[in-house]
């Protein structure tokens, strides 16, 4: 996808996520709309090389397609950064000094993919209202996302005029 129209797919996730009657619904449509914003960077040629040289290993091995072909494709997921660290330097880039939840934007996503991972991976679920000490913030983050940088920079002017902070 093009730019504008990861951003119209973005606002789009945003207004849904929005109309969710769902705290779980809602913060996991919030991450989503941050990922498809974020685009992952190749890792370094050494790393890289890294990765090929395995994949030309577990092409050779003696396995069957069915073990080989998944590994492979896995394998070939690492030649560039994940989804969460792109995001996490996307996120730091984007909004630089901003804080949310006392942390930097990359940090604060870090801790909410890690709440995301465990909603939706199986993990330990978030009790009733938990999710709401990250929910906020995270539709904070997001709309300055969305808003833009000078946006976001006046908000912050008008915060620390009304509120001293």
């Amino acid at each position: 996808m093009d730019k504008p129209d990861d951003e119209r797919v973005a606002y789009s996730i945003y207004t849904a996520a929005a109309a969710s009657g769902s705290e779980e619904a809602r913060f996991l449509m919030l991450v989503m709309a941050i990922e498809v914003l974020a685009e992952a960077r190749p890792r370094p040629g050494a790393a890289r090389a890294h990765v090929d040289a395995l994949v030309q290993m577990t092409k050779e091995a003696d396995m069957t397609d069915d073990e080989r072909l998944p590994l492979i494709s896995a394998l070939n997921n690492l030649r560039d950064e994940s989804v969460g660290s792109a995001c996490r330097r996307y996120l730091n880039e984007r909004l630089g000094q901003r804080t949310y939840r006392d942390m930097n934007p990359g940090a604060f996503f870090g801790r909410c993919y890690g709440v995301r991972s465990r909603l939706t991976h199986g993990g330990k679920r978030s009790e009733p209202g938990d999710l709401a000490e990250w929910l906020n913030p995270l539709q904070e983050l997001v709309s300055d996302l969305l808003a833009g940088t000078d946006l976001a920079a006046w908000r912050d002017e008008e915060r620390c005029a009304r509120y001293g902070n």
